[in-house]
Protein backbone atom coordinates (compact mmCIF):
# COMPACT_ATOMS: atom_id res chain seq x y z
CA UNK A 1 0.00 0.00 0.00
CA UNK A 2 0.96 3.76 0.20
CA UNK A 3 2.16 5.24 2.91
CA UNK A 4 3.17 8.17 1.49
CA UNK A 5 6.97 9.44 1.09
CA UNK A 6 9.55 7.45 2.11
CA UNK A 7 13.16 8.83 2.84
CA UNK A 8 16.04 6.10 3.15
CA UNK A 9 19.49 5.32 1.61
CA UNK A 10 20.45 8.70 0.14
CA UNK A 11 16.73 9.21 -1.86
CA UNK A 12 13.40 9.80 -1.36
CA UNK A 13 10.58 8.70 -2.94
CA UNK A 14 7.02 10.59 -3.09
CA UNK A 15 5.23 7.58 -2.89
CA UNK A 16 5.53 3.77 -1.25
CA UNK A 17 2.58 1.78 -3.61
CA UNK A 18 3.65 -2.43 -4.23
CA UNK A 19 6.09 -2.79 -6.82
CA UNK A 20 6.83 0.42 -7.10
CA UNK A 21 11.03 0.09 -7.64
CA UNK A 22 11.87 2.28 -5.11
CA UNK A 23 15.25 5.22 -5.74
CA UNK A 24 17.50 3.27 -3.69
CA UNK A 25 17.32 0.29 -6.19
CA UNK A 26 20.07 -1.43 -8.11
CA UNK A 27 18.95 -0.66 -11.76
CA UNK A 28 20.22 -2.81 -14.84
CA UNK A 29 19.18 -4.56 -17.94
CA UNK A 30 20.98 -7.51 -16.94
CA UNK A 31 19.33 -7.86 -13.95
CA UNK A 32 16.91 -10.88 -14.03
CA UNK A 33 14.72 -10.18 -10.80
CA UNK A 34 13.99 -8.32 -7.88
CA UNK A 35 12.54 -8.90 -4.50
CA UNK A 36 10.13 -6.78 -2.34
CA UNK A 37 12.92 -4.09 -0.37
CA UNK A 38 10.86 -1.15 0.89
CA UNK A 39 9.54 -0.81 4.27
CA UNK A 40 9.28 -4.82 5.13
CA UNK A 41 7.67 -5.61 8.50
CA UNK A 42 9.64 -7.75 10.19
CA UNK A 43 10.63 -8.92 13.82
CA UNK A 44 13.08 -7.33 15.52
CA UNK A 45 15.78 -8.66 18.04
CA UNK A 46 14.66 -6.29 20.74
CA UNK A 47 11.42 -7.74 20.64
CA UNK A 48 7.89 -6.36 18.53
CA UNK A 49 8.43 -5.60 14.72
CA UNK A 50 9.78 -2.85 12.87
CA UNK A 51 9.98 -1.77 9.27
CA UNK A 52 13.15 -2.55 7.09
CA UNK A 53 14.34 -1.80 3.39
CA UNK A 54 17.26 -2.40 1.19
CA UNK A 55 18.95 -5.85 0.58
CA UNK A 56 18.68 -7.27 4.40
CA UNK A 57 15.06 -7.32 3.76
CA UNK A 58 14.82 -8.57 0.08
CA UNK A 59 16.75 -11.37 0.66
CA UNK A 60 14.89 -13.16 2.84
CA UNK A 61 12.22 -13.06 0.03
CA UNK A 62 14.26 -14.72 -2.33
CA UNK A 63 16.21 -17.40 0.15
CA UNK A 64 13.03 -18.41 1.57
CA UNK A 65 11.67 -19.14 -1.88
CA UNK A 66 14.38 -20.95 -2.47
CA UNK A 67 14.11 -23.04 0.71
CA UNK A 68 10.19 -23.81 -0.35
CA UNK A 69 10.95 -24.90 -3.51
CA UNK A 70 13.84 -26.81 -3.06
CA UNK A 71 11.44 -28.50 -0.07
CA UNK A 72 9.05 -29.48 -3.01
CA UNK A 73 11.81 -30.69 -5.16
CA UNK A 74 15.04 -31.21 -3.38
CA UNK A 75 16.53 -32.29 -7.16
CA UNK A 76 16.52 -29.13 -8.48
CA UNK A 77 19.68 -27.63 -10.04
CA UNK A 78 20.80 -24.16 -9.42
CA UNK A 79 20.02 -22.89 -12.87
CA UNK A 80 17.07 -24.57 -12.54
CA UNK A 81 16.33 -22.35 -9.29
CA UNK A 82 17.34 -19.05 -11.20
CA UNK A 83 14.85 -19.92 -14.59
CA UNK A 84 12.06 -20.66 -12.53
CA UNK A 85 11.92 -17.68 -10.27
CA UNK A 86 12.93 -15.22 -13.31
CA UNK A 87 9.91 -17.00 -15.11
CA UNK A 88 7.11 -17.00 -12.68
CA UNK A 89 7.58 -13.95 -11.31
CA UNK A 90 5.49 -11.12 -11.35
CA UNK A 91 6.05 -8.81 -14.08
CA UNK A 92 7.38 -4.76 -12.77
CA UNK A 93 8.25 -1.77 -14.74
CA UNK A 94 11.02 0.60 -13.18
CA UNK A 95 9.11 4.17 -14.47
CA UNK A 96 12.67 5.59 -14.17
CA UNK A 97 14.30 3.46 -16.87
CA UNK A 98 10.70 1.96 -18.50
CA UNK A 99 13.02 -1.48 -18.11
CA UNK A 100 10.62 -4.04 -16.72
CA UNK A 101 11.64 -6.94 -14.32
CA UNK A 102 10.60 -10.33 -12.92
CA UNK A 103 9.77 -9.28 -9.60
CA UNK A 104 9.82 -12.85 -7.22
CA UNK A 105 6.56 -14.66 -6.84
CA UNK A 106 7.08 -17.24 -3.94
CA UNK A 107 3.63 -19.18 -4.73
CA UNK A 108 4.30 -19.22 -8.41
CA UNK A 109 8.12 -20.07 -8.41
CA UNK A 110 6.73 -23.14 -5.25
CA UNK A 111 4.29 -24.89 -7.45
CA UNK A 112 6.68 -24.79 -10.54
CA UNK A 113 9.07 -26.57 -8.71
CA UNK A 114 6.78 -29.08 -8.00
CA UNK A 115 5.58 -29.73 -12.18
CA UNK A 116 9.10 -27.68 -13.42
CA UNK A 117 9.26 -25.50 -16.37
CA UNK A 118 7.43 -28.15 -18.21
CA UNK A 119 4.28 -25.35 -18.60
CA UNK A 120 6.04 -23.28 -20.55
CA UNK A 121 6.06 -26.02 -23.17
CA UNK A 122 9.39 -28.01 -22.73
CA UNK A 123 12.27 -29.45 -20.52
CA UNK A 124 14.38 -26.51 -20.14
CA UNK A 125 16.79 -27.86 -17.49
CA UNK A 126 20.14 -25.97 -18.15
CA UNK A 127 18.61 -23.07 -20.29
CA UNK A 128 20.30 -19.67 -20.54
CA UNK A 129 17.75 -16.83 -19.34
CA UNK A 130 17.68 -14.31 -22.38
CA UNK A 131 15.92 -10.36 -23.23
CA UNK A 132 17.64 -10.34 -26.77
CA UNK A 133 18.36 -12.96 -29.78
CA UNK A 134 21.67 -11.46 -29.10
CA UNK A 135 22.12 -12.71 -25.36
CA UNK A 136 22.09 -16.37 -27.21
CA UNK A 137 24.63 -18.34 -29.49
CA UNK A 138 24.29 -17.63 -33.08
CA UNK A 139 22.36 -20.11 -33.84
CA UNK A 140 20.01 -19.94 -31.14
CA UNK A 141 17.26 -17.43 -30.71
CA UNK A 142 15.29 -15.88 -27.67
CA UNK A 143 11.95 -17.69 -26.93
CA UNK A 144 10.21 -15.03 -25.03
CA UNK A 145 7.78 -16.51 -21.89
CA UNK A 146 7.12 -13.42 -19.32
CA UNK A 147 7.50 -10.16 -20.53
CA UNK A 148 11.20 -9.09 -21.27
CA UNK A 149 12.51 -12.82 -19.98
CA UNK A 150 13.41 -15.91 -22.14
CA UNK A 151 15.39 -18.73 -22.23
CA UNK A 152 17.42 -19.53 -25.54
CA UNK A 153 16.00 -21.58 -27.88
CA UNK A 154 18.94 -23.77 -28.76
CA UNK A 155 18.42 -24.77 -25.34
CA UNK A 156 14.69 -26.14 -24.89
CA UNK A 157 14.41 -29.82 -25.43
CA UNK A 158 11.11 -30.75 -26.49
Amino acid sequence: SNFGPFTGLGCTDTTTLADKVTCFSNRAPFLTMMAPGAIITATQMQGGFGGGWGTSASTPHVAGTIALMLQRNPNLTQNEIKNILALTGKIITDHVTNISYSRVDSYNATRTATTGLGNYGCFTSNARLCRTDSDCSPDSGCAHMNGPFGICSADIVC
